[in-house]
């Protein structure tokens, strides 16, 4: 259940690798599970954002809360793809390696998406910066925990 929970989580748009491995972490997890679980999760979305994106966006688009909540979910990654439109399919790969909320797959895929970029571009270069995210998040939870166990 807790793989469930941990692969699910993974899914949410906006938190991603950064809420799912913490999570599998308190739920007891390995490191390796964690990450395993969490980048598995994270790649559901990531796999079919590119395809679905321009169809959704156009029929969400209609509604007049989802149109503004799209238009400033664009905004804030079109601010960032000012790195990609510089430095190409590196520049994915960084904007999605950032660990911080809203730069995972999902503003990945969008930011491509507002690039044009091919779906298999797209896809390799937004798991690579997950990959890069995931280990990093990962380290991170492993340094706090040994804090925490030296602190006690």
């Amino acid at each position: 259940m807790k793989e469930v929970l941990v692969f699910l989580s993974a899914m949410l748009p906006g938190t991603e690798l950064r809420l799912s491995i913490p999570l599998a972490f308190a739920l007891g997890m390995s490191p390796a599970e964690a990450f395993c679980y969490s980048f598995a999760g994270n790649m559901v979305p990531v796999s079919l954002l590119p395809v679905i994106l321009e169809k959704a966006t156009d029929w969400l688009r209609k509604f007049r809360v989802f149109d503004k909540v799209i238009g400033w979910l664009f905004t804030r990654i079109e601010r960032h793809s000012g790195v990609i439109a510089k430095y190409g399919i590196i520049g994915l790969v960084l904007l999605v390696a950032v660990p911080m909320p809203g730069t995972g797959g999902w503003a990945g895929c969008v930011a491509a998406f507002l690039m044009r970029m091919r779906y298999r571009t797209t896809v390799i270069a937004v798991s690579a910066g997950m990959a890069i995210a995931g280990v990093v998040v990962t380290l991170a939870c492993m340094s706090v925990i040994e804090i925490a166990r030296i602190a006690v």
